[in-house]
């Protein structure tokens, strides 16, 4: 009896995890912010930052891994103005001879173990100051 209780112990949680029975939450981005909201560059560069919460621990990832753009979401066309750049690091500076306000908008997907797409993606921006 003991015998055939050792073999079939193994069996029963390999069965119950192939039903679901052992799986584990899906992470997902929660929300993002970002830091600073908004800033002047003047005479440089100004380096933004994104924090993502998640729905599972690690909770809060510092910086967060995302795709930058300036003056357009990530999926859009081309950008309509040149009015500032921002690299993949997240640092942005404004374009020469730019004055006014651009946006540094920060994409990252909220299923991490996915694409960042239109149906899997989660947005914020800040706003940058050319003076």
């Amino acid at each position: 009896m003991i015998r055939i209780a050792r073999l079939f112990v193994p069996f029963l949680i390999v069965l119950v995890l192939s039903c679901g029975g052992g799986t584990l939450a899906q992470r997902r981005l929660a929300s993002l912010t970002i830091s600073p909201t908004s800033a002047t560059a003047s005479g440089g560069n100004v380096q933004f930052i994104v924090t993502g919460t998640f729905n599972t621990a690690p909770m809060t990832v510092t910086p967060l891994t995302v795709i930058w753009t300036a003056d357009r979401p990530a999926f859009s066309g081309p950008p309509t103005s040149n009015r500032a750049t921002v690299d993949s690091n997240g640092l942005a500076h404004c374009s020469s001879g730019f004055t006014g306000v651009s946006q540094i908008v920060a994409t990252a997907a909220v299923d991490p173990s996915q694409a960042t797409s239109l149906q899997n993606e989660m947005v914020v921006s800040a706003q940058l100051t050319c003076p």
